[in-house]
Protein backbone atom coordinates (compact mmCIF):
# COMPACT_ATOMS: atom_id res chain seq x y z
CA UNK A 1 0.00 0.00 0.00
CA UNK A 2 0.83 3.29 -1.33
CA UNK A 3 1.23 5.93 1.43
CA UNK A 4 -0.64 8.96 0.92
CA UNK A 5 1.49 11.48 2.65
CA UNK A 6 5.39 10.60 0.84
CA UNK A 7 4.14 8.21 -1.37
CA UNK A 8 6.66 5.48 0.04
CA UNK A 9 5.60 1.40 0.10
CA UNK A 10 7.28 0.71 3.17
CA UNK A 11 3.85 0.71 5.33
CA UNK A 12 2.12 -1.82 7.76
CA UNK A 13 -1.20 -3.03 8.50
CA UNK A 14 -1.98 -1.06 11.78
CA UNK A 15 -5.13 -1.47 13.09
CA UNK A 16 -8.95 -0.86 12.26
CA UNK A 17 -10.45 2.40 12.06
CA UNK A 18 -14.33 1.71 11.66
CA UNK A 19 -13.95 -0.84 10.27
CA UNK A 20 -11.22 -0.31 7.61
CA UNK A 21 -7.81 -1.66 7.15
CA UNK A 22 -5.14 1.53 8.92
CA UNK A 23 -1.66 1.99 7.50
CA UNK A 24 1.38 3.07 9.36
CA UNK A 25 4.22 4.36 7.07
CA UNK A 26 7.57 3.43 8.33
CA UNK A 27 9.32 6.28 6.33
CA UNK A 28 7.20 9.21 7.46
CA UNK A 29 5.20 7.89 10.00
CA UNK A 30 1.72 8.86 8.20
CA UNK A 31 -1.14 6.80 9.34
CA UNK A 32 -3.98 6.31 7.19
CA UNK A 33 -7.12 4.01 5.81
CA UNK A 34 -7.69 3.64 2.45
CA UNK A 35 -10.60 6.16 1.10
CA UNK A 36 -13.47 5.05 -0.84
CA UNK A 37 -15.34 6.63 -3.66
CA UNK A 38 -17.76 8.45 -1.73
CA UNK A 39 -15.88 10.34 0.23
CA UNK A 40 -13.68 11.52 -2.44
CA UNK A 41 -15.61 15.03 -2.47
CA UNK A 42 -15.15 15.32 0.87
CA UNK A 43 -10.89 14.68 0.53
CA UNK A 44 -11.47 17.20 -2.52
CA UNK A 45 -12.49 19.35 0.29
CA UNK A 46 -10.56 18.81 2.82
CA UNK A 47 -7.13 19.51 0.59
CA UNK A 48 -8.74 22.62 -1.12
CA UNK A 49 -9.31 24.27 2.48
CA UNK A 50 -5.64 23.60 3.20
CA UNK A 51 -4.74 25.39 0.11
CA UNK A 52 -6.96 28.14 0.76
CA UNK A 53 -6.17 28.65 4.50
CA UNK A 54 -2.28 28.94 3.37
CA UNK A 55 -3.51 31.74 0.99
CA UNK A 56 -4.65 34.06 3.74
CA UNK A 57 -8.11 32.82 3.81
CA UNK A 58 -9.70 32.85 6.98
CA UNK A 59 -11.90 29.93 8.45
CA UNK A 60 -15.44 31.48 7.57
CA UNK A 61 -14.43 32.70 4.08
CA UNK A 62 -13.45 28.93 3.29
CA UNK A 63 -16.53 27.40 4.51
CA UNK A 64 -18.26 30.20 2.47
CA UNK A 65 -16.12 29.11 -0.71
CA UNK A 66 -16.54 25.46 0.28
CA UNK A 67 -20.41 24.95 0.63
CA UNK A 68 -18.95 24.15 4.51
CA UNK A 69 -18.72 25.15 8.07
CA UNK A 70 -16.18 26.90 9.26
CA UNK A 71 -16.06 24.32 12.32
CA UNK A 72 -15.48 21.67 9.84
CA UNK A 73 -12.37 23.57 8.12
CA UNK A 74 -11.03 23.96 11.88
CA UNK A 75 -11.03 20.25 12.42
CA UNK A 76 -9.58 19.66 8.52
CA UNK A 77 -6.83 22.61 9.23
CA UNK A 78 -5.88 21.11 13.03
CA UNK A 79 -5.72 17.95 11.89
CA UNK A 80 -3.30 18.35 9.34
CA UNK A 81 -1.17 20.45 11.25
CA UNK A 82 -1.12 17.98 13.77
CA UNK A 83 0.07 15.30 11.38
CA UNK A 84 3.07 17.78 10.29
CA UNK A 85 4.19 18.81 13.46
CA UNK A 86 4.10 15.26 14.27
CA UNK A 87 6.55 14.73 10.93
CA UNK A 88 8.57 17.83 12.05
CA UNK A 89 9.38 16.01 15.31
CA UNK A 90 10.40 12.90 14.05
CA UNK A 91 12.68 14.73 11.40
CA UNK A 92 14.71 16.41 13.48
CA UNK A 93 17.43 13.60 13.59
CA UNK A 94 17.94 14.24 9.78
CA UNK A 95 17.91 18.45 9.90
CA UNK A 96 21.20 18.61 12.17
CA UNK A 97 23.73 18.93 9.65
CA UNK A 98 25.92 21.83 10.44
CA UNK A 99 25.13 25.27 9.14
CA UNK A 100 27.16 28.89 8.45
CA UNK A 101 24.71 31.01 9.86
CA UNK A 102 21.51 31.14 11.80
CA UNK A 103 19.32 33.72 12.28
CA UNK A 104 17.18 34.85 15.15
CA UNK A 105 13.80 36.94 15.66
CA UNK A 106 10.68 37.19 17.62
CA UNK A 107 7.43 38.57 16.23
CA UNK A 108 4.18 39.50 17.68
CA UNK A 109 1.08 38.04 17.47
CA UNK A 110 -1.93 38.11 19.60
CA UNK A 111 -4.63 35.30 21.06
CA UNK A 112 -8.00 35.80 22.19
CA UNK A 113 -7.80 39.92 22.30
CA UNK A 114 -5.37 42.68 20.85
CA UNK A 115 -4.52 43.32 24.79
CA UNK A 116 -3.19 39.82 24.91
CA UNK A 117 0.18 39.74 23.04
CA UNK A 118 1.93 36.47 21.96
CA UNK A 119 5.21 36.52 21.18
CA UNK A 120 6.65 33.68 18.34
CA UNK A 121 10.71 33.15 18.15
CA UNK A 122 12.06 31.76 15.26
CA UNK A 123 15.65 30.61 14.15
CA UNK A 124 16.40 30.72 10.65
CA UNK A 125 19.01 28.46 8.61
CA UNK A 126 20.85 31.59 6.66
CA UNK A 127 21.82 29.78 3.27
CA UNK A 128 19.09 27.58 2.19
CA UNK A 129 16.61 30.03 4.43
CA UNK A 130 14.66 27.43 6.16
CA UNK A 131 12.95 27.31 9.48
CA UNK A 132 14.63 25.16 11.98
CA UNK A 133 12.49 25.65 14.80
CA UNK A 134 10.38 28.15 16.59
CA UNK A 135 8.98 28.97 20.33
CA UNK A 136 5.72 30.36 21.56
CA UNK A 137 5.32 32.62 24.50
CA UNK A 138 6.59 35.54 25.86
CA UNK A 139 9.00 37.81 25.18
CA UNK A 140 11.44 36.90 27.90
CA UNK A 141 15.00 35.31 27.99
CA UNK A 142 12.97 32.07 29.32
CA UNK A 143 11.13 31.87 26.03
CA UNK A 144 14.28 32.29 23.95
CA UNK A 145 16.05 29.87 25.73
CA UNK A 146 13.39 27.35 25.13
CA UNK A 147 14.02 27.65 21.39
CA UNK A 148 18.12 27.69 22.62
CA UNK A 149 17.83 24.09 23.58
CA UNK A 150 15.92 22.80 20.50
CA UNK A 151 18.61 24.30 17.74
CA UNK A 152 21.99 24.06 19.94
CA UNK A 153 22.76 20.61 18.71
CA UNK A 154 22.68 22.11 15.24
CA UNK A 155 26.49 23.14 14.62
CA UNK A 156 26.82 26.50 13.85
CA UNK A 157 29.78 27.30 12.00
CA UNK A 158 30.71 31.11 11.70
CA UNK A 159 27.84 33.67 14.10
CA UNK A 160 24.03 33.57 15.25
CA UNK A 161 22.64 37.14 14.44
CA UNK A 162 20.08 38.94 16.00
CA UNK A 163 18.46 42.04 16.82
CA UNK A 164 19.51 44.00 19.84
CA UNK A 165 16.84 42.79 21.84
CA UNK A 166 19.12 42.21 25.30
CA UNK A 167 17.14 38.76 26.13
CA UNK A 168 19.46 37.12 23.81
CA UNK A 169 22.71 37.72 25.62
CA UNK A 170 21.26 35.11 28.23
CA UNK A 171 22.06 32.23 25.96
CA UNK A 172 24.17 32.64 23.35
CA UNK A 173 27.69 33.31 23.28
CA UNK A 174 29.16 36.15 22.95
CA UNK A 175 32.04 35.54 20.86
CA UNK A 176 29.57 33.58 18.26
CA UNK A 177 26.64 36.24 18.43
CA UNK A 178 26.12 39.13 16.15
CA UNK A 179 24.06 42.25 16.73
CA UNK A 180 22.65 43.64 14.08
CA UNK A 181 19.65 44.49 12.00
CA UNK A 182 21.64 44.35 8.64
CA UNK A 183 22.02 40.63 9.92
CA UNK A 184 18.57 39.57 10.04
CA UNK A 185 16.64 40.77 7.02
CA UNK A 186 16.10 36.83 5.59
CA UNK A 187 14.56 36.12 9.19
CA UNK A 188 12.64 39.29 9.12
CA UNK A 189 11.50 38.39 4.84
CA UNK A 190 10.02 35.53 6.83
CA UNK A 191 8.25 37.07 9.27
CA UNK A 192 6.78 39.53 6.41
CA UNK A 193 5.48 36.07 5.02
CA UNK A 194 4.27 34.83 8.23
CA UNK A 195 1.83 37.88 7.87
CA UNK A 196 1.40 37.59 3.73
CA UNK A 197 0.13 33.86 3.83
CA UNK A 198 -1.76 33.38 7.05
CA UNK A 199 -5.03 35.67 7.75
CA UNK A 200 -4.70 35.05 11.29
CA UNK A 201 -0.95 37.20 11.49
CA UNK A 202 -2.47 40.52 9.27
CA UNK A 203 -1.64 43.57 11.79
CA UNK A 204 -5.67 45.05 10.29
CA UNK A 205 -7.76 41.94 10.07
CA UNK A 206 -11.06 40.52 11.11
CA UNK A 207 -9.52 37.60 12.04
CA UNK A 208 -7.80 36.12 14.73
CA UNK A 209 -6.54 33.58 16.95
CA UNK A 210 -8.77 32.15 19.69
CA UNK A 211 -6.19 29.53 21.09
CA UNK A 212 -2.05 29.72 21.22
CA UNK A 213 -2.24 25.85 20.02
CA UNK A 214 -3.70 26.72 16.58
CA UNK A 215 -1.17 29.58 16.18
CA UNK A 216 1.64 26.91 16.06
CA UNK A 217 -0.45 24.30 14.01
CA UNK A 218 -0.81 27.23 11.74
CA UNK A 219 3.11 27.56 11.61
CA UNK A 220 3.98 24.41 11.00
CA UNK A 221 1.82 24.44 7.97
CA UNK A 222 2.79 27.20 6.80
CA UNK A 223 6.67 26.43 7.60
CA UNK A 224 6.11 23.30 5.54
CA UNK A 225 3.73 24.47 2.92
CA UNK A 226 5.20 23.08 -0.20
CA UNK A 227 5.80 19.83 1.02
CA UNK A 228 2.10 19.46 2.54
CA UNK A 229 0.83 21.24 -0.40
CA UNK A 230 2.41 18.56 -2.43
CA UNK A 231 1.04 15.61 -1.10
CA UNK A 232 -3.00 17.02 -0.84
Amino acid sequence: MECKGCKSNKTINNGKVRGKQRYNCKSCGFNFVEVDERRGKNIDKQRMAIHLYLENMGFRAIGRVLGVSNLAVLKWIRAAGEWIQAYHNQNKPKRRQAVEVIEMDEMWHYVGSKKKKLWIWFALERSGGSILDFVTGSREASTGKRLWIKIKDIACRSFYATDHWPAYTQFINAHKHKVSKKQTTHIESHNANVRHYLARFRRKTKCYSKSERLVELSLYLLIYKDFILSIF
